[in-house]
């Protein structure tokens, strides 16, 4: 078994439980196959094309690895009662969602970061929530300990 072919094999195993790292992988590594063939090609014509083919051959890694990162952000924004129809639609866009090439789909950059800040928000204002509620039982908790220590004292006074 040749090297490259472990190579390809390992990575092939790391594709369903580590999508984003498969994904990042393999878009580095085209890049770095296209780098090199750039710096022996000749011309501008020659670069521009091999960059065409990279971009190409690129397309569907960038559209799987957006497609499950679009997954877990709405799984997490459902966790939190988030919707994506909640929340306002890009200037300059008709829709949250974009179709790739390969027929992936996936929330545009401004859609993500919203849906982040919506997340980000509703944690915070969970947290808040807790906040509140346990430092207000700390705070009754630390008084009843106060007067129960005050009355165990004044009740054991040797007089």
């Amino acid at each position: 078994m040749s090297r490259h072919t472990l190579h390809v094999s390992l990575w092939k195993l790391l594709r369903y439980p580590f999508p984003v790292w498969y994904c990042n992988h393999w878009l580095n590594w085209l890049h770095r196959q296209y780098e090199r063939d750039r710096k022996q090609a000749q011309t501008q014509a020659e670069k521009e094309a091999l960059w065409s083919q990279e971009q190409f051959e690129a397309a569907e890694y960038f559209g799987e690895r957006e497609t499950v990162r679009t997954r877990r952000l709405v799984a997490k924004a459902r966790r939190l009662h988030i919707s994506v129809e909640d929340l306002p639609i890009p200037s300059n866009q008709e829709s949250h969602w974009q179709e790739g090439d390969f027929g992936h789909r996936y929330l545009s950059d401004r859609s993500q970061a919203a849906m982040y800040r919506a997340i980000w928000q509703a944690r915070k204002e969970y947290w808040d929530f807790w906040l509140k509620i346990t430092g207000a039982i700390i705070a009754a908790l630390t008084g009843l300990v106060g007067a129960t220590i005050g009355l165990l004292a004044f009740l054991t006074k040797k007089r």
